[in-house]
C-alpha cells in the first residue's frame, strides 16, 4: 500500500468529513456541467458522479491535513500530488469534457503557464540546476480500443526507473532535460514526464522520487465530467477510417474563421449528422485549455435556405462535408502545429487535422475560445 494511500486510510477515523465549502465545491465541479455553462451541452448526471467528486475532495481534504509544508495553488478534488516542504503544487481537479486532470509540482514558483493550465513551458524554462518540475496529464481508460496498451499496469508509489529519458518535445527549453513515464494506475492512463536543468542527477532524481511517494491517484474509474463523446459507431454514418479532416481558417477583426472541412475517401457514401467536439492538442499531444461554444451553421448565417435533409448530410466518395468555426484569443504556449481532434457524433474515432495558428492574445487568463458549429453540406 503506498504511503498516500496508508495515511488516507489511518486518518479516516481521526479526521472530519470534508467541511461544507469542500464539499460545496466538489458538488458544483459536477453539477457545474448541468447549469448551462458555455464549455459543454446539458446532461443528467449520476449520483455516482457525486459521491465520486466528493470522494476525492476528501481525499485531499485529509492529505493536505496531513502535509508538512509547501504550498497548494488549489484544493482540487481530482488526483495530483500533495504539497510538500520545498514544493509547489498545482491541479485542475474535475474538468469538463474533452479536457483532461493534469497535475504539476515544482521546486520553482509555478508560472501563470501552469495556472491557466496551458503546458508549464515557461515554468519549465526557469529551472536552474538541481530543479525539478513534475508534470502529470490523467485519461480515461477504455475510450479507444488500442490506447490503453501502452499505459503498462502499475501500483503507486511510481519509480522513475521505468521511465524513458533523454526525450526530445518540440517546445523543450534549450539546456532542460525529460523524462517520460507511462503506467495505468487506479482506472487511469497516466502520462508523467519529469523535466531538469540538465541530466537527471543523484539530487533532483531523489527529490522527484521522493514527491511522486505523494501522488495521490483515487481508485476507480473517472467521474461523468471525465468521459469523452460517445465512440460508438451509429448504424449509415461514415467509418472513421474513411474520413480526412483539413483545416482552413482566415483571419478577421481578431479571431480566425473557417471551417474543418471532412472528406468521404471510402468508396461509398455514407452520413455525418450533429455538432462535433473539437479538442485542441499541441505537437507533444498535450490537451491545450480551450471554452467551446456553439454557432449557427454558415447556409443560416449567409440567410440560405435549409440544405436537403439537413441535420443529415450525405456525403459521397471524394466530397466534403464542413463544420463552421470560429478561434479567438490564442493566449497558450506557441508550440506548432496545432492538432484539432474531431468527435462526429456516430462515428468510432476522433479525426485528427493539423493545422498552424497566427492570432493574438486578448485575455491570458482566459482560455481559447473556440465556436463551433454543427455538420453542414460545403457551401461554396
Amino acid at each position: 500500500m503506498s504511503d498516500p494511500e496508508r495515511i488516507l486510510r489511518d486518518a479516516r477515523s481521526a479526521l472530519p468529513e470534508p467541511d461544507p465549502e469542500a464539499t460545496d465545491r466538489a458538488r458544483a465541479a459536477v453539477l457545474g456541467a448541468a447549469a448551462g455553462r458555455p464549455l459543454h451541452r446539458t446532461r443528467r448526471l449520476a449520483v455516482g458522479g457525486l459521491a465520486f467528486a466528493a470522494a476525492l475532495a476528501a481525499a485531499f481534504v485529509a492529505g493536505l491535513a496531513l502535509a508538512s509544508g509547501g504550498s497548494t495553488k488549489t484544493l482540487a478534488d481530482g488526483p495530483g500530488f500533495l504539497p510538500a516542504a520545498g514544493w509547489e503544487t498545482f491541479q485542475t481537479g474535475l474538468v469538463r469534457e474533452p479536457q483532461a486532470p493534469t497535475a504539476t509540482a515544482a521546486t520553482v514558483p509555478l508560472g501563470h503557464d501552469v495556472l491557466d493550465e496551458t503546458f508549464p513551458w515557461q515554468t519549465i524554462a526557469t529551472l536552474q540546476q538541481g530543479d525539478v518540475l513534475l508534470e502529470a496529464l490523467f485519461g480515461q481508460t477504455g475510450d479507444i480500443a488500442g490506447i490503453d496498451a501502452e499505459f503498462p499496469r502499475r501500483s503507486l508509489p511510481l519509480s522513475l526507473e521505468d521511465g524513458t529519458a533523454g526525450l526530445g518535445l518540440e517546445g523543450q527549453p534549450t539546456g532542460i532535460s525529460a523524462l517520460r513515464l507511462y503506467a495505468r494506475v487506479n482506472g487511469w492512463n497516466l502520462e508523467l514526464l519529469v523535466f531538469t536543468r540538465g541530466p537527471l542527477t543523484s539530487g533532483p532524481r531523489a527529490a522527484a522520487e521522493a514527491e511522486l511517494r505523494r501522488l495521490v491517484v483515487p481508485q476507480g474509474r473517472p467521474g461523468p465530467l471525465e468521459r469523452r463523446p460517445a465512440l460508438q459507431q451509429a448504424r449509415g454514418r461514415c467509418r472513421p477510417s474513411a474520413l480526412r479532416a483539413a483545416v482552413q481558417l482566415q483571419g478577421a477583426t481578431g479571431s480566425l474563421l473557417g471551417a474543418i472541412r471532412v472528406r468521404n475517401t471510402g468508396r461509398r457514401a455514407c452520413d455525418l449528422r450533429g455538432r462535433p467536439t473539437v479538442e485542441l492538442r499541441d505537437a507533444n499531444g498535450v490537451l491545450l485549455k480551450t471554452r467551446q461554444t456553439s454557432q449557427p451553421p454558415l447556409w443560416k448565417q449567409l440567410g440560405r435556405p435549409r440544405p436537403v435533409g439537413w441535420p443529415t448530410v450525405h456525403v459521397r466518395p471524394r466530397t466534403d462535408a464542413q463544420v463552421e468555426v470560429r478561434l479567438s484569443n490564442w493566449c497558450v504556449v506557441p508550440v506548432k502545429p496545432v492538432f484539432f481532434r474531431v468527435y462526429l457524433p456516430g462515428v468510432g474515432a476522433p479525426i485528427p487535422a493539423p493545422t498552424r495558428v497566427t492570432l493574438r492574445c486578448d485575455d491570458p487568463r482566459a482560455p481559447v475560445s473556440l465556436a463551433v458549429g454543427p455538420v453542414e453540406p460545403l457551401t461554396r
